[in-house]
C-alpha cells in the first residue's frame, strides 16, 4: 500500500463525514428558510428527507475533494521521505 493510497483513504473519509454533517444542516436550514420565506410548514418526513439528500450530496463532494487532497498529501510524503524535495 502507497503513501497515495493511504493518504487518498483517509482525506477521503475524514471529509466525506464533516461534508455530510454540514451538508445535511445547510440543505434543512435552507429548506426551512424558503419553506419560512412561503409562509409555508415542511413535514417531518420532508425534513428528514432533505437532510438525508444533502448528506448524501455534502458526503459525495468532500470524499472527492478529500481524496484528493490526500493523495497529495501522500505522495508529498513520499517524496520527502525518499529525498526528492
Amino acid at each position: 500500500m502507497s503513501y497515495k493510497e493511504v493518504g487518498g483513504l483517509t482525506g477521503s473519509a475524514t471529509l466525506g463525514a464533516i461534508g455530510a454533517k454540514v451538508g445535511s444542516a445547510v440543505a434543512t436550514g435552507v429548506a426551512t428558510g424558503i419553506a419560512v420565506f412561503l409562509g409555508v410548514t415542511i413535514g417531518g418526513v420532508a425534513i428528514i428527507a432533505i437532510g438525508f439528500i444533502g448528506a448524501g450530496v455534502g458526503a459525495y463532494g468532500a470524499s472527492q475533494g478529500g481524496g484528493a487532497f490526500g493523495e497529495f498529501i501522500g505522495e508529498s510524503i513520499y517524496q520527502y521521505k525518499k529525498g526528492g524535495f
